[in-house]
């Protein structure tokens, strides 16, 4: 962190013919939760292709009620320019994928509830992705998870998951 609840994060991926820079900021909001944003540039040559050269920016916020043990996260809102590429896009271009780099905005809701006292927890998330050049795609997905004791083995896990795309 820097100072007085701020974060600066980063990374990139230098490949040769795929290298990528993301750069971020984060803000401990106290009783409000925390927000962060940041901005990835991508830059793709693909065999026979020009460059593709194209940005992402997405902002994130979280917040935790300790009263509830619970979680709610609005993983937001992410806009990718139509030349974006993520390192996995680029990738199944070279493998001959035609279906890559056309994400155009994603929103993320995510829920979270643990329930301490019988060891379940159940998790719900939204998904709402758009593209440039295909129709938008709604994902549900609610996955409920329960740890419990086996003889000498302590916090076993089991968990059962549903979703929905439409």
């Amino acid at each position: 962190g820097i100072s007085n609840g701020w974060s600066l994060y980063g990374g990139g991926i230098a490949g040769g013919d795929y290298n990528a820079l993301s750069l971020g900021v984060g803000r401990d909001l106290l009783a409000l939760g925390a927000i962060s944003f940041d901005v990835t540039q991508s830059r793709a040559q693909l065999p026979g292709e020009d460059v593709r050269t194209g940005g992402s920016y997405r902002v994130n916020y979280s917040k935790r009620f300790e009263e509830y043990d619970s979680q709610v996260t609005f993983a937001g809102y992410r806009f990718s320019e139509r030349d974006f590429m993520t390192m996995g896009e680029y990738l199944n271009a070279r493998r001959g994928n035609s279906d890559v780099g056309s994400n155009k905005e994603m929103y993320t809701v995510s829920f979270n509830q643990q329930f301490t006292s019988i060891g379940l927890g159940a998790y719900l998330n939204y998904y709402h992705q758009t593209y440039w050049d295909k129709p938008a795609n709604d994902r549900y997905n609610l996955q409920l998870a329960k740890a419990f004791d086996v003889g000498s083995f302590k916090n076993v896990s089991v968990s059962m998951t549903a979703y929905r795309n439409q």
